[in-house]
This record gives C-alpha cells, sequence and structure tokens, in this order.
C-alpha cells in the first residue's frame, strides 16, 4: 500500500545551528514496534502473516491453526519467496520492503512480518519464530529471535536444494500456548472471513458467504460475523465508526455490509488494528456510503415510479415495513417521492390507529382493558394498523384529540345508544383536526362509504361515571399489591412484603424479596411455585413497599418466608433421586451422547465408551425420572430465584458420567471451546440454527480428523 506523505516545507530560516533528529534504535525501540504497538497480541500475528501471504499468492496459501497435538500457528504461501538479500530487508530491517511503493498490496509499513513477537514475547524475554523461504530452487531456514540484550535477529540456521515437489513460497511458523489455541481457533475465523480468494484452513471449514444483496463497491451479507457497516481494503476488514465521519442514526446500521475501497484510499493505524481517520479516509468512506445510500434510493424509486394511484404507493411501503427494518423504511420514504412530494414516513402509508375491535369487545375490555387504554398512551400514537388490511364494515370512527378517560367514554356512548355495541370502529389519536379530515379523505375514499365519525372530546361524562368508589372500611388502608393493583386491608394484621426498587432510581420495576437479598424482576414463577407447593396460599396478599417507605415492624419479607416454609418441606429423598437423575448430566455431554452418530469422522475410543455408558444409564429411567414434578425440584428452583442454596446443595452426585466428561474435555480442548459456542445447533439439520450447525459438525470433524492422525 502506497503510504501517503505530505510535500515537507521548510518554513524556519537564519538559525545558528542545525541537529536533526535521529532514531536511537535499541532493545526498547525494537520491542514497542514488534509488540507495543499492537493491541490485540493474537489478532495481530495472525492478520500481518496472512496479509503477507495473500499479498504474495492471493488465495493460493494455506493457514494451519494449533491444535492440543500440534500447537503451532503456520503459514504457508505459494508466491515467489525471498532470495537472501530480501529476507535482509524484509525481516531484518524495520519499515523495509518495497509494498509502500505503490497500491498493488495491502502491507507496507515493513512490520507485519515481526508481528509474531507481538505474541511471543513474555516476561521470560524468549522469542522466536521460523521463516523458511523457498526460492530459486533453494530452501532457506531461518529463526528470528532475540539476542541476550533483546535486539531481534534474523539467523540463517540451513540451505538446501528444494525437492521435486516443493513449491516456491514462504512459511512462518511459531508455537501458541495451550491456553490460547481456542483464541486462535475464534480469531483466526473471524479475520480469514473476509479474504477474497480464501486459504485453505485447516482444521476448521470456514463458512461460505451468504450474499443478500450486492452493488459495485458493497455487499449486504446474510451470515457475516459482524453487523453494521465495515470496509474492506484488499484483504483486511476494519468497523467503520460513523461518529468519526460525524453520522448518526444509520439506517443500515443492523445489516451487515461490508464495502470494498481500493487499496490506498484508506488509512491505517500503523498496527493495522482500526482506521485512521485523516481527510482522504473521510472523504472515501462518505463517498461508498452515499453511493450506497444512492442505491438504495433509486431502486426504490424506480418501483413507486410504476405505481399509478395512492393506494398502491401506500401498500407497496406497508409491505416494505414489513421486509425491512423500520429506520431503512422511514429513511426512503422521506427521499422517494410519488406526484412530486416525498412519501414522507410513517404517516403516508400508515396512520395513528389504536385498534381495531368491536364497541363490545372495548367495553368488556376484549384485548385491551380501559385501564391500558387510559395509561398507556404510547401504543395509541404509534401506527399499528395499515389501512388496506382493515376490513370494509367499519362503521364508526371514533377519534379524540385530547385523550381522557377513553374508555369511560366508549361507554357513555353505548349507554346512550350513538354506539352501537359490537359494531367494528377504528380509534385513532390525530395530532390535529385537519389532520385527521386530511387522512379520512385521502386514505380511506376507496375503502369505506360513509362511516360515523365521533368526537370523544365532546362526550360529557356523567356524574355516575365519574364518581368513585367508597372507602369499604375507615379502619382499612389502600395498599399496593403485587402484582399490579390497589387494595383495602387492615395493617395491624400480619402481611407479607416486597420492596420495588423502581421507586428508589430503577428504571425498570425490579423486587427485593428478603432483605440483603438480589433484586428480580422475574419473581412470577417463584410466586407460582410456592402456591403450588404449598409455601403460600391463593388468598395471602404480597403488599409492594418503596425503598423510602416505613414498613411495619410485624410484616415479613416474602423470601424470608418461602426460605423458611420451604426448608420444613425439602425432602431428602427426593433431592438424592434429583441428584441421581438423567437430568444432572451435564448438557454437552448430554447433547454430544444423543447426536454423537451424526459425525461423520471417528470419535475417540473413551467417548463412545462413556456415550455407551450413559445410554445404559438412560435405560429405564424415563418413567422414573420424572422428577420436575417433585415438590423438592420446584423447592430449589425458588431457591435459585431468590439467590441463596438449597439445604443440601454441596452434596454431590454418585454418578461419575460427568467427572469422565470433564477428563474428556480436559483432554480435547477445542471441544468445549466449539460447544461452548454452538452446543444449542447440534441436531438442528434443516431447522432455525441449520448454518450453526453446519458450522459445528464440520469444525468437529476435521478436529477429529486430525486427532486422529495424530494417534
Amino acid at each position: 500500500m502506497q503510504l501517503a506523505e505530505p510535500n515537507y516545507t521548510d518554513f524556519s530560516s537564519g538559525a545558528e545551528q542545525t541537529t536533526n533528529f535521529k532514531f536511537d534504535f535499541n532493545a526498547k525501540a525494537a520491542f514497542q514496534l514488534m509488540s507495543g504497538i499492537a493491541k490485540d497480541k493474537i489478532a495481530y500475528p495472525i492478520r500481518e502473516i496472512c496479509t503477507n501471504a495473500w499479498d504474495a499468492a492471493r488465495g493460493d496459501f494455506e493457514v494451519h491453526l494449533p491444535t492440543r497435538l500440534v500447537p503451532t500457528f503456520r503459514v504457508r504461501d505459494y508466491g515467489p519467496g525471498l532470495s537472501p538479500d530480501q529476507m535482509v530487508t524484509v525481516y531484518a530491517t524495520f519499515f523495509g520492503g518495497t509494498k509502500g511503493n505503490d497500491n498493488d498490496n495491502v502491507g507496507g509499513f515493513g512490520l507485519g512480518s515481526k508481528s509474531p513477537f507481538a505474541y511471543l514475547i513474555t516476561e521470560s524475554g524468549v522469542a522466536s519464530f521460523n521463516v523458511t523461504s523457498f526460492h530459486g530452487g533453494r530452501v532457506h531456514h531461518y529463526v528470528m529471535s532475540l539476542n541476550n540484550g533483546g535486539m531481534p535477529q534474523c539467523k540463517l540456521m540451513l540451505t538446501r536444494a528444494a525437492g521435486p515437489e516443493e513449491r516456491a513460497g514462504l512459511e512462518v511458523s511459531f508455537p501458541v500456548r495451550s491456553s490460547d489455541i481456542a483464541l486462535f481457533m475464534e480469531k483466526a475465523q473471524a479475520i480469514l472471513w473476509h479474504f477474497n480468494p480464501r486459504p485453505k484452513v485447516t482444521p476448521i471449514l470456514l463458512e461460505e458467504p451468504k450474499v443478500a444483496k450486492a452493488g459495485d463497491n458493497w455487499t449486504h451479507f446474510e451470515n457475516a460475523p459482524f453487523s453494521g457497516p465495515w470496509v474492506r481494503m484488499g484483504c483486511v476488514a476494519y468497523p467503520i465508526n460513523l461518529q468519526q465521519l460525524g453520522i448518526e442514526n444509520w439506517p443500515w446500521n443492523n445489516l451487515s455490509v461490508l464495502f470494498d475501497a481500493p487499496i490506498g484510499s484508506v488509512m491505517v493505524q500503523t498496527s493495522r488494528e482500526e482506521l485512521g481517520y485523516d481527510d482522504k479516509t473521510k472523504a472515501t468512506l462518505k463517498s461508498l456510503l452515499g453511493e450506497f445510500e444512492q442505491v438504495y434510493v433509486q431502486k426504490m424509486q424506480a418501483a413507486v415510479d410504476k405505481l399509478k394511484t395512492f393506494r398502491e404507493v401506500r401498500e407497496y411501503f406497508s409491505d416494505v415495513h414489513k421486509t425491512t427494518h423500520w429506520k431503512i423504511a422511514e429513511y426512503l420514504a422521506k427521499r422517494v417521492t410519488f406526484e412530486g412530494k416525498p412519501v414522507g414516513g410513517y404517516a403516508f402509508y400508515k396512520i395513528p390507529v389504536g385498534t381495531k375491535a368491536t364497541v363490545q369487545s372495548l367495553v368488556e375490555g376484549g384485548g385491551y382493558t380501559f385501564g391500558a387504554l387510559r395509561h398507556n398512551r404510547n401504543r395509541f400514537s404509534s401506527p399499528n394498523t395499515n389501512p388496506h388490511e382493515v376490513s370494509c364494515r367499519i362503521k364508526y370512527f371514533v377519534y379524540e384529540l385530547k385523550p381522557y378517560r377513553s374508555g369511560e367514554k366508549i361507554q357513555a356512548l353505548v349507554d346512550n345508544g350513538t354506539l352501537e355495541s359490537g359494531a367494528n370502529i377504528i380509534w385513532l389519536r390525530p395530532p390535529d383536526l385537519d389532520t385527521f379530515k386530511t387522512q379520512l379523505k385521502a386514505l380511506f375514499r376507496e375503502e369505506f362509504e360513509n362511516p360515523g365519525i365521533i368526537c370523544l372530546d365532546d362526550v360529557v361524562l356523567p356524574k355516575t361515571v365519574l364518581k368513585r368508589g367508597a372507602r369499604p372500611d375507615k379502619s382499612l388502608t389502600k395498599v399496593n399489591v403485587y402484582p399490579d393493583g390497589t387494595e383495602y386491608l387492615d395493617l395491624s394484621e400480619k402481611h407479607l412484603f416486597i420492596v420495588d426498587t423502581r421507586y428508589s432510581g430503577g428504571r425498570t420495576r425490579r423486587y427485593k424479596l428478603r432483605n440483603g437479598g438480589p433484586t428480580d424482576n422475574r419473581i412470577g414463577y417463584a410466586l407460582q411455585l410456592a402456591r403450588e407447593t404449598g409455601l403460600l396460599t391463593e388468598d395471602e396478599k404480597i403488599l409492594v413497599y418503596r425503598s423510602s417507605d416505613t414498613v411495619p415492624s410485624h410484616f415479613e419479607w416474602l423470601g424470608d418466608r418461602l426460605i423458611g416454609e420451604a426448608k420444613k418441606k425439602f425432602d431428602a429423598r427426593e433431592y438424592e433421586r434429583i441428584l441421581n437423575s438423567k437430568f444432572s448430566v451435564g448438557s454437552n455431554l448430554l447433547n454430544m451422547a444423543k447426536h454423537h452418530k451424526m459425525f461423520s469422522a471417528p470419535l475417540p475410543s473413551e467417548m463412545l465408551k462413556l456415550f455407551g455408558d450413559y445410554e445404559k444409564y438412560l435405560k429405564g429411567r424415563d418413567k422414573q425420572d420424572a422428577v420436575a414434578e417433585l415438590t423438592t425440584s420446584k423447592l430449589i428452583t425458588i431457591y435459585s430465584e431468590l439467590g441463596v442454596s438449597h439445604p443440601l446443595a454441596q452434596k454431590k452426585s454418585s454418578i461419575d458420567l460427568n467427572e469422565r466428561w470433564d477428563s474428556i474435555e480436559k483432554k480435547y480442548p477445542v471441544l468445549p471451546a466449539l460447544l461452548s459456542r454452538y452446543s444449542h445447533a447440534l441436531g438442528s439439520a434443516g431447522g432455525y440454527y441449520q448454518r450453526d450447525h453446519d458450522i459445528l459438525m464440520s469444525a468437529l470433524n476435521r478436529y477429529f480428523e486430525l486427532e486422529n492422525m495424530h494417534q
């Protein structure tokens, strides 16, 4: 990549003495150039070594990822290789090489060849990696290492004649720590996914990209390992920081869009881990994004230009909204025109409709209760009904400009005969009367004939409707009761209570069930189990207090009651049955044992033996292991919801299946790494997780094939 440099001009003159700056190249400087510039010590050498191979041979190279048996990262390209003189220029010289003179290659800084040092240099100060050059019919073996002073050295160890099948090229390899094998797998897949053409990767198979849409310099992928806009220069891709470009809320930010920029058109940081946002880079990125947006708008405009009526445009954009992210639909609606005017967002093809229902269903609370109508206005200010999907048998349009006690007004209109019970109505809350009339005239002239129009603002509620219920007893106090409601209770009696932490600054409703316990917003299931197991009776009320409220001292925390009652009902025999049931087996073992016959590669003998023992263990247990319905099983769940350990939590299962599986995972470390990411896809062939299933099966088959080769 040709590195842009400014035209230097010395504006100073008349100096008595001039001293040029110089670079004191020592071990400290070498360390910073080899390792200090890299933020990700694993991704950095993977990207740099593979990019050098791509520059030399494009897709004609191999990447061998580390495994437990061969813990080495190795890249072998089949380019021209390097002569001894070139080796000195490329490997023994910082900022050397000739890639910076043109835009034929991605590289250009002269630092990537030293990138393995970034991973290899540790506190011990020992680091070395191997480079083998196949060039001119000779094979040159080099070792790159640090001397006792910490300075890097390029050592020629051996020169020999190349074999008849040894093609020209370069091979770089270095050892990988066992704890980093899974990370090398993960990061290599993410980096190499963008390479085109791609190398041959062992022992995994890179997923083939699935293209949703494509243009001259952009591609929208369905299965990319990233989201938002990225830019690729050559073979290396970078996320685009839209804030650096002054762009906020880019409509396509939820899509995986990859832009291809010419080599040299964008600047990258010295470590090539991120983009460098100079003026040239910003201009290039803005141009790519602008062309992409223009293509989208032009395509949509061409489709609208073929339509003849207002209604057709409405229906077309309604379909766009169903199949496209709402931000994109809104963006297009502001830029696509019909009859010389912008389509204009939601208001053009959707109107603010509260609900389509019958008067009877609204009065009786069917679907939407009056409480929801009064207190959740957002539901009725958002556009959620398409006019062309509404039945033509609409009898009334009910609208209001100042929503207030809407349900009661509907009831009053039914009582005085203005609204016919059972008739279909549309409930609207437009911003003003003119907008309402315009919408009716433009949107419904084709669908409806003389619907009744009623304004709820004109309805005067009778006093009987406005009258509130009388207090049942002066000795009772109105209190908040879980889940949502108020009741009059005698506070001199003992009651259960919880604390709603939302009232002390929480943004969502989260409850504390015991003093010092955690807060959670999912307590409904725990209460359901508590009533099923008899810890609570159906008629017991649970009072809700704020953190700042003073709770009567004779009230009891709900969590304390549940823990105390659960301890009395906890059955040790039932727990023994649960502990030794099939449900106590780890999920990885369970999934692998269930689907191990799907693998084409031979699995290790100790794994097959374990699966066989697991199947024997399961025989006859299907009917016996209905442990989920046991009272103790439900009590364990309640303890878990309360964030405490149950009485027998320290007791272990007598089954050794889990221990045997743990030893297998330690022996094959790539296995748990893959299962932790894709275990949900095992056995999902043909289902929703088909793509993940294919990735997992391919990776595991390749992994076990490699393991068998080294046994």
